[in-house]
């Protein structure tokens, strides 16, 4: 069920970039305004994805595969990630196991006795 969102999610996004490209590619080569208007609006679509780049960062996602914006002069509230231990390779780790008997084998072993 989680992976039916998240595949809804990531076709919605396919969706919106292919229709913002196909309407980009129409105000450049097929409208009929003038070319002035059409290399502004060029300019208006850059600029703002380069606003965009330089004003917001991506935290993460959330489950359903959405990312999680977040302004870039924002402070990092977010707790350090636990650093790995290191093992050293020269000491092994020894899993000691201690085997006892089930009560069936004992009261079999009793009754054979």
């Amino acid at each position: 069920k989680d992976t039916d969102r998240q595949s809804r999610v990531l076709q919605s996004v396919q969706t919106a970039v292919l229709v913002v490209l196909t309407l980009l590619l129409w105000l450049l080569f097929a409208s009929r305004l003038p070319r002035r208007v059409r290399l502004a609006a060029l300019g208006c679509v850059v600029a703002l994805g380069v606003l965009g780049k330089a004003l917001f960062r991506i935290r993460g996602v959330t489950g359903d595969v959405v990312p999680i914006l977040e302004t870039r002069w924002a402070r990092d509230d977010a707790p350090p990630l636990p650093k790995k231990k290191e093992k050293d390779p020269s000491k092994k780790e020894v899993i000691e196991m201690k085997m006892t008997p089930r009560k069936e084998e004992e009261d079999i072993r009793d009754d054979k006795s």
